[in-house]
């Protein structure tokens, strides 16, 4: 091979090697994307289940509506702080401002805090009156109907298979449901 073959052939190579490090390394910003989702959807179902648990450590008198107000406060107080420590660790820069788009975000955010609001104090009602062990199960529901909107608003099953997955698990679910909220009158 002539030197300039040799030379080709070594710019080759090294191209090669550059593309594959450069592949590497964005699966492995995938898989880190990954866990971090996954811990942080752990970490949802670890929290909401949470919310309502200090509601026991208030009186009778403080329970259902009241605690709603509370949990407002706090909602409030927290969700700029939450949501900057998120982004700082989505984005790894310390300092950055927050992307906020007030204009595109406030009508369907608001709508969303609205019926996160009339779902909360509804469970809290639910809760302060039929108790945890019957309400809970049932609140949990939800779960069902969000993977519902998955399906029709975004097409997010496309096989039968999956949708057999789904459909079986809701009636599992339902199934469930009605095992605890049974277990729950009988105390």
């Amino acid at each position: 091979l002539s030197d300039v073959e040799q030379d080709a052939g070594s710019i080759a190579a090294a191209g090669i090697r550059q593309h594959l490090a450069g592949h590497e390394q964005q699966q492995q910003q995938q898989r880190r994307r990954t866990i971090a989702g996954l811990l942080l959807a752990v970490t949802t179902g670890v929290l909401g289940g949470l919310i309502l648990a200090p509601m026991d450590f208030v009186g009778r008198e403080c329970r259902g509506l009241p605690y709603q107000a509370a949990l407002a406060v706090g909602v409030l107080a927290a969700a700029l702080p939450v949501t900057y420590c998120l982004h700082w660790l989505q984005t790894g820069k310390v300092g950055t401002s927050l992307p906020l788009k007030p204009l595109a975000a406030a009508p369907p955010g608001v709508t969303a805090g609205v019926i996160w609001a009339a779902a909360s104090a509804s469970s809290m009602v639910a809760s302060s009156t039929i108790g945890l062990a019957i309400s809970y199960p049932i609140m949990q529901s939800g779960l069902f109907v969000a993977g519902l909107l998955g399906i029709v608003l975004y097409g997010e099953l496309y096989s039968w298979k999956p949708h057999l997955v789904y459909w079986s698990s809701g009636l599992v679910l339902i199934g469930g449901i009605a095992l605890v909220s049974g277990a729950g009158r009988q105390q």
